[in-house]
């Protein structure tokens, strides 16, 4: 959470985020509660809140309750997180505060679960989401094309596109990768729901990227984790440091307008490769 870096942690960015009317997604891992997180928004400033099925769907929906009664105006719900994947900082890091040098502590770690829900499917999640709110929903952590197309057919407002950072499954594709295979596939995904990207986002180039690949923005977590050390003004100087690089990029693509970017504006590996060997060929 973002008090790994700053003791106002979310409040900062949740603050900022309201002077550039910039999308925040907040959710209860995020070290600040959602009374301090509702105190800091503007008036009318949206915010969803970003949550984990619980095996008990009580706590839940008490949570969504909560949520909705202080002013959030959407959800996003995490699929991805039924077993813990290996963390290896984290398992160092616990190694070394417990003084345990076991080396089956670093290697020999099974499967965990976590304490998620292993109810659900795209239709069961959906039916029971809209039985408690009727508020925009989106499906986080969406990863394949097919998934990516289900949402045509259970009518939530948006998918994210994410790998968890790459911490669950080492090899997951990435979420650019997930992107280029829905627009190849079923295209029409991008004209019926919301596509959101992240991970990996740390500079404007990789937010002009998703853009011209289709999508409709892009999440942006770890720059702000470095910026909130320097409070308030970091994080409003990291935001300003993006959008300048969205802006340079942009020129330098021929573009003034994100309306005017295009898939043939990305140069993708493939065509790296290909280049690479007619070079050594």
């Amino acid at each position: 959470g973002g008090k790994l870096a700053n003791p106002a942690g979310k409040v900062l960015i949740t603050k900022v985020a309201a002077e550039r009317n910039i999308l925040h997604w907040a959710c209860n891992m995020a070290g600040c509660t959602k009374e301090e997180l509702a105190a800091a928004r503007s008036p009318g400033q949206t915010q969803f809140w970003q949550i984990y099925a619980m095996s008990d769907l009580d706590v839940t929906a008490r949570e969504i309750k909560q949520a909705i009664a202080l002013g959030c105006k959407g959800f996003a719900l995490t699929v991805d997180g039924v077993y813990m994947g290996k963390r290896e900082r984290d398992l160092r890091l616990a190694a070394a505060q417990s003084g345990d040098d076991d080396e089956e502590g670093g290697g020999g770690v099974s499967a965990q679960r976590s304490p998620l829900s292993l109810k659900f499917s795209w239709t069961t999640v959906v039916e029971w989401l809209r039985s408690l709110t009727d508020l925009p929903i989106a499906v986080k952590a969406i990863q394949t094309h097919e998934d990516a197309a289900l949402r045509l057919t259970h009518g939530v407002q948006g998918v994210c596109l994410s790998n968890h950072g790459g911490r669950q499954l080492e090899g997951r594709p990435s979420a650019t990768e997930t992107l280029v295979s829905i627009r190849k596939h079923f295209p029409t995904v991008f004209d019926k729901c919301e596509v959101i990207v992240d991970g990996g986002v740390t500079r404007g180039t990789s937010v002009v990227k998703a853009l011209a690949l289709g999508a409709t923005a892009a999440g942006i977590g770890r720059p702000f984790l470095f910026a909130l050390p320097y409070g308030q003004a970091g994080v409003r100087k990291a935001i300003e440091i993006m959008y300048k690089e969205v802006e340079t990029t942009m020129a330098l693509l021929g573009v003034t307008v994100v309306d005017q970017l295009r898939p043939e504006h990305v140069r993708s590996y493939s065509c790296f490769l290909s280049c690479l060997y007619r070079l050594i060929g």
